[in-house]
């Protein structure tokens, strides 16, 4: 099972007032096994990118993926509750039909 830590990698700018650490940029580690990390390798490396920028790629794809599946499940439950009243008011329809026609 992969694991995830996070460091913080840092630069110093002297000139800065009070000499304010600036953050530039943050590592994630992830450990994994070695079939795992030749796939990642081997997958950048035939897409001609860096493993961080394959990894970074994929989670934001991943989240827009999440992102779809949620919005489709909202118009998937819209849908239905549409359906549901459209039924109810085509079944209080069909039951005015008949209503006073009888007298006549």
């Amino acid at each position: 099972m992969p694991y995830l830590t996070i460091k913080e990698n840092f630069k110093y700018n002297s000139n800065t007032e009070l000499n304010k650490r600036m953050l530039i940029m943050r590592t994630i580690t992830l450990k994994t096994d070695d079939a795992f990390f030749d796939h990642v390798t081997l997958f950048a490396r035939n897409l001609n990118l860096t493993k961080s920028e394959l990894i970074r790629r994929s989670i934001k794809e991943y989240e827009n993926f999440i992102k779809n599946q949620a919005l489709k499940d909202q118009v998937r439950k819209a849908s239905f509750r549409v359906k549901n009243y459209n039924y109810k008011l085509a079944t209080e329809f069909e039951n005015t039909l008949d209503d006073g026609l009888g007298d006549a």
